[in-house]
Protein backbone atom coordinates (compact mmCIF):
# COMPACT_ATOMS: atom_id res chain seq x y z
CA UNK A 1 0.00 0.00 0.00
CA UNK A 2 1.30 3.54 -1.15
CA UNK A 3 0.50 5.17 2.64
CA UNK A 4 1.62 8.45 1.44
CA UNK A 5 -1.68 8.92 -0.99
CA UNK A 6 -3.70 7.46 1.35
CA UNK A 7 -2.70 9.54 3.75
CA UNK A 8 -2.60 12.37 1.30
CA UNK A 9 -6.94 11.04 0.53
CA UNK A 10 -7.76 11.40 4.12
CA UNK A 11 -6.33 14.56 4.76
CA UNK A 12 -7.93 15.69 1.34
CA UNK A 13 -11.17 13.84 2.91
CA UNK A 14 -11.04 15.80 5.97
CA UNK A 15 -10.34 19.05 4.24
CA UNK A 16 -12.78 18.77 2.25
CA UNK A 17 -15.46 17.64 4.90
CA UNK A 18 -13.80 20.87 7.13
CA UNK A 19 -14.31 23.05 3.92
CA UNK A 20 -18.00 22.34 3.21
CA UNK A 21 -18.70 22.81 6.85
CA UNK A 22 -17.47 26.10 6.98
CA UNK A 23 -19.37 26.43 4.14
CA UNK A 24 -22.56 25.45 5.30
CA UNK A 25 -22.01 27.09 8.50
CA UNK A 26 -21.35 30.61 6.52
CA UNK A 27 -24.38 30.46 4.56
CA UNK A 28 -26.46 29.84 7.77
CA UNK A 29 -25.05 32.42 9.23
CA UNK A 30 -26.12 34.70 6.11
CA UNK A 31 -29.44 33.52 5.73
CA UNK A 32 -30.11 34.10 9.79
CA UNK A 33 -28.86 37.17 9.43
CA UNK A 34 -31.11 38.13 6.27
CA UNK A 35 -34.19 36.47 8.46
CA UNK A 36 -33.36 39.06 11.66
CA UNK A 37 -33.17 42.24 9.03
CA UNK A 38 -36.85 41.14 7.82
CA UNK A 39 -37.66 40.10 10.93
CA UNK A 40 -36.39 44.04 12.55
CA UNK A 41 -38.09 46.07 9.54
CA UNK A 42 -41.26 44.02 10.64
CA UNK A 43 -41.01 44.96 13.74
CA UNK A 44 -40.75 48.63 13.19
CA UNK A 45 -44.11 48.34 11.10
CA UNK A 46 -45.78 46.26 13.94
CA UNK A 47 -44.66 49.49 16.35
CA UNK A 48 -46.45 51.46 14.34
CA UNK A 49 -49.41 49.47 14.03
CA UNK A 50 -49.35 49.02 17.67
CA UNK A 51 -49.14 52.80 18.40
CA UNK A 52 -52.58 53.20 16.10
CA UNK A 53 -54.02 50.71 17.56
CA UNK A 54 -53.37 52.21 21.10
CA UNK A 55 -54.21 55.57 19.58
CA UNK A 56 -58.10 54.28 18.53
CA UNK A 57 -58.43 52.35 21.77
CA UNK A 58 -57.36 56.08 23.89
CA UNK A 59 -59.82 57.57 21.79
CA UNK A 60 -62.52 55.36 23.05
CA UNK A 61 -61.46 54.75 26.24
CA UNK A 62 -61.52 58.67 26.57
CA UNK A 63 -64.98 59.17 25.35
CA UNK A 64 -65.90 56.49 27.95
CA UNK A 65 -64.04 58.19 30.75
CA UNK A 66 -65.95 61.36 30.21
CA UNK A 67 -69.10 59.80 30.19
CA UNK A 68 -68.44 58.09 33.73
CA UNK A 69 -66.95 61.31 35.08
CA UNK A 70 -70.12 62.96 34.24
CA UNK A 71 -72.20 60.47 35.69
CA UNK A 72 -70.58 60.41 38.65
CA UNK A 73 -70.44 64.14 38.89
CA UNK A 74 -74.15 64.36 38.43
CA UNK A 75 -73.52 66.35 35.34
CA UNK A 76 -75.91 63.92 33.62
CA UNK A 77 -78.28 60.49 34.20
CA UNK A 78 -77.47 57.15 34.13
CA UNK A 79 -78.17 57.12 30.25
CA UNK A 80 -75.00 59.01 29.45
CA UNK A 81 -73.57 55.38 30.57
CA UNK A 82 -75.41 53.24 28.09
CA UNK A 83 -72.84 53.50 25.17
CA UNK A 84 -69.86 53.05 27.13
CA UNK A 85 -67.73 50.73 25.13
CA UNK A 86 -64.38 49.19 26.35
CA UNK A 87 -61.91 47.96 23.70
CA UNK A 88 -60.15 44.74 23.21
CA UNK A 89 -56.81 44.44 24.48
CA UNK A 90 -54.17 44.99 22.43
CA UNK A 91 -53.21 42.06 20.56
CA UNK A 92 -49.06 41.38 20.87
CA UNK A 93 -48.50 38.08 19.64
CA UNK A 94 -47.08 39.09 16.30
CA UNK A 95 -44.62 40.93 17.93
CA UNK A 96 -43.88 38.78 20.45
CA UNK A 97 -42.95 36.32 17.00
CA UNK A 98 -41.20 38.87 15.72
CA UNK A 99 -38.91 39.88 18.72
CA UNK A 100 -37.70 36.09 18.98
CA UNK A 101 -36.34 36.79 15.36
CA UNK A 102 -34.70 39.89 15.53
CA UNK A 103 -33.93 39.93 19.04
CA UNK A 104 -29.70 39.57 18.64
CA UNK A 105 -29.94 42.98 16.07
CA UNK A 106 -31.91 44.68 18.97
CA UNK A 107 -29.77 47.21 20.69
CA UNK A 108 -30.51 46.77 24.70
CA UNK A 109 -32.56 49.95 24.96
CA UNK A 110 -34.77 48.69 22.94
CA UNK A 111 -35.14 45.03 24.32
CA UNK A 112 -36.05 47.39 27.40
CA UNK A 113 -38.50 49.10 25.28
CA UNK A 114 -40.08 45.76 24.42
CA UNK A 115 -40.11 44.38 27.69
CA UNK A 116 -42.04 47.57 29.29
CA UNK A 117 -44.60 47.03 26.29
CA UNK A 118 -45.19 43.31 26.73
CA UNK A 119 -45.17 43.56 30.76
CA UNK A 120 -47.93 47.12 30.57
CA UNK A 121 -50.02 44.88 27.39
CA UNK A 122 -50.36 42.10 30.17
CA UNK A 123 -51.46 44.68 33.04
CA UNK A 124 -53.57 46.51 30.68
CA UNK A 125 -55.31 42.91 29.53
CA UNK A 126 -56.33 42.69 33.16
CA UNK A 127 -57.35 45.93 33.46
CA UNK A 128 -59.60 45.83 30.53
CA UNK A 129 -61.19 42.33 31.32
CA UNK A 130 -62.01 43.35 34.51
CA UNK A 131 -64.10 46.55 32.98
CA UNK A 132 -65.59 44.22 30.70
CA UNK A 133 -66.85 42.08 33.26
CA UNK A 134 -68.41 45.21 34.80
CA UNK A 135 -69.55 46.76 31.68
CA UNK A 136 -71.41 42.78 30.82
CA UNK A 137 -72.69 43.60 34.83
CA UNK A 138 -73.87 46.62 35.11
CA UNK A 139 -72.45 49.86 33.39
CA UNK A 140 -72.73 51.92 36.05
CA UNK A 141 -70.43 50.38 37.97
CA UNK A 142 -67.95 51.88 35.47
CA UNK A 143 -65.81 54.28 37.90
CA UNK A 144 -63.65 56.65 36.04
CA UNK A 145 -60.14 55.69 38.10
CA UNK A 146 -60.45 52.68 36.33
CA UNK A 147 -61.05 53.96 33.13
CA UNK A 148 -57.79 56.01 33.77
CA UNK A 149 -55.51 53.22 35.09
CA UNK A 150 -55.88 52.02 31.92
CA UNK A 151 -55.56 55.31 30.05
CA UNK A 152 -52.62 55.65 31.90
CA UNK A 153 -51.00 52.30 30.89
CA UNK A 154 -52.14 53.22 27.23
CA UNK A 155 -50.41 55.99 26.91
CA UNK A 156 -46.76 54.72 28.07
CA UNK A 157 -47.63 52.25 25.29
CA UNK A 158 -48.33 54.52 22.72
CA UNK A 159 -45.38 56.79 23.60
CA UNK A 160 -42.69 53.92 23.35
CA UNK A 161 -44.12 52.27 20.05
CA UNK A 162 -44.08 55.63 18.30
CA UNK A 163 -40.92 56.21 19.89
CA UNK A 164 -39.32 53.04 18.61
CA UNK A 165 -41.25 52.55 15.38
CA UNK A 166 -39.78 56.68 14.43
CA UNK A 167 -36.06 56.22 16.03
CA UNK A 168 -35.46 52.36 15.36
CA UNK A 169 -31.61 51.84 16.39
CA UNK A 170 -31.62 55.22 18.03
CA UNK A 171 -34.39 54.49 20.12
CA UNK A 172 -33.29 55.69 24.21
CA UNK A 173 -35.38 55.06 26.93
CA UNK A 174 -38.21 57.35 27.82
CA UNK A 175 -36.62 60.68 30.10
CA UNK A 176 -39.72 62.16 31.23
CA UNK A 177 -42.42 61.63 33.98
CA UNK A 178 -45.96 60.54 33.75
CA UNK A 179 -47.47 63.33 33.46
CA UNK A 180 -45.03 64.88 30.86
CA UNK A 181 -46.03 61.42 28.91
CA UNK A 182 -49.44 62.16 29.59
CA UNK A 183 -49.73 65.52 27.94
CA UNK A 184 -46.83 64.63 25.16
CA UNK A 185 -49.69 61.73 24.02
CA UNK A 186 -52.67 64.20 24.55
CA UNK A 187 -51.33 66.79 22.21
CA UNK A 188 -50.73 64.44 19.42
CA UNK A 189 -53.90 63.26 19.35
CA UNK A 190 -55.67 65.99 19.78
CA UNK A 191 -57.28 65.67 23.23
CA UNK A 192 -57.84 67.13 26.88
CA UNK A 193 -58.93 65.37 30.05
CA UNK A 194 -59.05 69.05 31.77
CA UNK A 195 -61.46 69.48 34.00
CA UNK A 196 -63.47 72.04 31.71
CA UNK A 197 -63.28 69.92 28.33
CA UNK A 198 -64.70 66.53 30.33
CA UNK A 199 -67.73 68.81 31.18
CA UNK A 200 -68.17 69.72 27.83
CA UNK A 201 -67.44 66.90 26.23
CA UNK A 202 -70.59 66.00 23.99
CA UNK A 203 -71.06 62.30 23.24
CA UNK A 204 -72.51 62.84 19.74
CA UNK A 205 -70.30 65.91 18.85
CA UNK A 206 -66.64 64.02 20.03
CA UNK A 207 -67.18 60.51 19.60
Amino acid sequence: MDWSSFLGGVIAAIVGAYGTYLLTEKIEKRKHLFESKQAINSLYIELKELRDECSQNINTIHNSYCRAKQYEAQIKNADVMLDITIPKPINITLLNSLIDKSYTLLTTEQRKGIRTIIYLSQQLEANTLELTRQLANEHTEIKPRNLLNCLSILYVIYHISSDMSECKNRYTKIDKTAEEIRESVLSALGKDMNWSSVVAFNPIVDQ
